[in-house]
Order: C-alpha cells, then sequence, then structure tokens
C-alpha cells in the first residue's frame, strides 16, 4: 500500500471518529495538540452531513427537533459514510433508518415522511416531464391495447403510506395550519417536476397500484396480472388518474 493511500485511510478513519492514533505521528507540531485539531475536523465533518439531511428532510428535522435530528444524523453518519464528495444523494438510505428507530411506536410515520421528501427532491432534480399523447394512445388497435407499455415520466414518484402523509408535510409548511391525525389513514401521493417547482396531488389506491406496476416497466396485460380485483375493476378510473397525476409520459407497443 502506498504511503499516500495509508495517510488517506487514516485520515478517514481519524475524522471519522475511529481511531487517531495512526495519523498522529505525521501531523506537523503546532500550538494546538494534535488530538484536538484531529477533532475539529470530525465536527465539521459530522455538521456538514448533519446540514446535507437537513436540506433533504426539513419536515423530519422539524417533527423531532434539533437535538434528535442532530443523534439521528450522527448515528446514520456513522452507518452509512458518504463515499462521494458529492453529498446530493447522502440521505438515500435515511427512511430506511427512521424505520428501525422508530418501529412498532408511536412515531414510526416518520420513515414514510422521509420517503415523500426524498421524492420530492429526486423530482426537482430529474429532467420536467413530458405530456403522454392521448390522441396517439386512443389510435391503438383495440387488439394491441394489451400490449402498451408506458414509460414512466422522469421526475414521477409515488409515495404510499398507511399514514397521511402529505397532509403531515403540508401542515409543516409556513403557511399550514392544519394539526393532523394519525387516525386520518392512509394517503398515496404522486410528486413530479413542474416548471422549477414540486406538484404533488393524492391518488387512489388503484391508480398507485397500477403505477408501481407500469412503472416497472410491464405492459397493460402483464400489469393486470398482478393487479387484485379491486384495481382491475377501477382500471380505467386508475389510469386516468395517473395520467392526470403526470405519471407517464410516452407509450409504445412492441412488435409482436
Amino acid at each position: 500500500m502506498s504511503t499516500l493511500h495509508r495517510l488517506q485511510l487514516d485520515c478517514e478513519r481519524a475524522f471519522r471518529g475511529g481511531d487517531a492514533a495512526p495519523l498522529l505521528p505525521a501531523l506537523a507540531g503546532n500550538a494546538i495538540p494534535a488530538a484536538t485539531r484531529i477533532e475539529v475536523y470530525r465536527n465539521n465533518a459530522r455538521e456538514i452531513c448533519r446540514k446535507a439531511l437537513a436540506n433533504t428532510y426539513p419536515v423530519v428535522e422539524q417533527l423531532v427537533g434539533d437535538a434528535c435530528f442532530r443523534s439521528l444524523a450522527r448515528k446514520y453518519l456513522d452507518a452509512h459514510p458518504s463515499t462521494s464528495g458529492d453529498l446530493q444523494h447522502f440521505g438515500r438510505e435515511f427512511a430506511g433508518s427512521l424505520d428501525e428507530a422508530y418501529a412498532r411506536s408511536q412515531f414510526s410515520y416518520l420513515g414514510d415522511v422521509a420517503r415523500l421528501e426524498l421524492a420530492i427532491e429526486e423530482a426537482l432534480l430529474a429532467p420536467e416531464s413530458g405530456t403522454l399523447d392521448l390522441k396517439a394512445l386512443a389510435g391503438v388497435p383495440p387488439d394491441r391495447l394489451g400490449d402498451v407499455k408506458f414509460t414512466p415520466a422522469p421526475s414521477f414518484r409515488l409515495v404510499g403510506s398507511a399514514y397521511p402523509v402529505l397532509s403531515i408535510w403540508r401542515s409543516h409548511q409556513p403557511d399550514g395550519e392544519e394539526r393532523v391525525d394519525l387516525a386520518r389513514g392512509a394517503e398515496h401521493v404522486a410528486v413530479r417536476r413542474v416548471g422549477d417547482d414540486v406538484e404533488m396531488r393524492l391518488i387512489g389506491h388503484a391508480a398507485f397500484k397500477l403505477g408501481r406496476a407500469l412503472n416497472g416497466g410491464a405492459s397493460l396485460t402483464q400489469a393486470w396480472a398482478r393487479l387484485s380485483d379491486e384495481v382491475r375493476e377501477n382500471l380505467s378510473d386508475a389510469l386516468e388518474s395517473l395520467t392526470l397525476a403526470g405519471g407517464v409520459s410516452h407509450f409504445s407497443v412492441p412488435e409482436r
């Protein structure tokens, strides 16, 4: 192993909170003890990562409070250290981390709030969605409709929750005033980018299930086979709901 590579590994271990002893001999003398200087870097790294998480999950931060969020961020950093100089995707597993921390507790909804916030950020970073050509779709021969495959809009995301997750998110916006009763039940949310903003709307259970199936690359016939009777009975309405929510941008009819 090269001297530079070993030094880099020693720095990474020390700045993440591990054993700093191997790094100490490599540090130049200074009026400030080496261990103290290393701790400064540790704190800076933690704070940068905490701010990255807070930028993506501001509502989660509001819900748990500053002190608790700092603790969650530190545990997350220990379990999921960043592997890139770009922190844009650092918090991708944060929802799962919250699921583990609050499973079977009164705060078990936090993971789904985080999933919604991640969907919002991903939608903002994705290309703007196109518009489905309904006239062209209407021109598909009836005997080929089952072969139709829909292309998900680039910025489209689906978030399903057993909790009123969109209502919770809205209540923690600057103009939010409503107090949300968790007993209100499930909400399924369609998220997409519109211009420089994000549009979110509630969709029904059938539209959510159909969207999940179609986003996996299934044709209508393949999706039909995977869907429950409830969704099949509402297939037309579900597809219309998905289209209005911007869930599909193009379609294709593969050659048989």
